[in-house]
């Protein structure tokens, strides 16, 4: 049971930034879309609904534990996506790849029993 409680405050603690973050950023899709438009992304209008799509579903995903490598894999885009307008800041470089490794781990350990994926798995009888 230690090791399910340690992987629900991993997604819980993972999550928390793309959850606050995405929120913030719904209410402000226009200043997201000037911002990467500014930085020379393309599509700056559907790129700004996108990672803010982005880090909400997976940010729910992690919390909840459902779909959780979909969730992983929908945030790691993201961070290596948003890395790349970000080169010259070295901080916010090494801290997405932080969060990566986090994501990776995650991903390859899977939610654990306090997670919605574990409820559905025992339902279909996989374990």
């Amino acid at each position: 049971m230690g090791r399910s409680i340690g992987l629900l405050f991993a997604r819980c603690a993972l999550a928390s930034l793309f959850l606050y973050t995405g929120w913030e950023q719904l209410f402000h899709l226009s200043g997201v879309a000037a911002d990467l438009a500014a930085k020379g992304y393309p599509a700056p209008k559907i790129f700004a609904v996108a990672i803010t799509a982005a880090q909400l579903l997976g940010g729910l995903s992690l919390v909840l534990g459902a779909i959780t490598p979909a969730g992983c894999l929908a945030l790691i885009a993201f961070l290596v996506a948003s890395g790349v307008g970000q080169r010259s800041q070295m901080i916010s470089v090494l801290k997405n790849l932080g969060l990566i490794g986090g994501l990776i781990a995650l991903y390859f350990s899977g939610p654990g029993a306090l997670s919605v994926d574990a409820r559905w798995s025992r339902r279909r009888g996989d374990e």
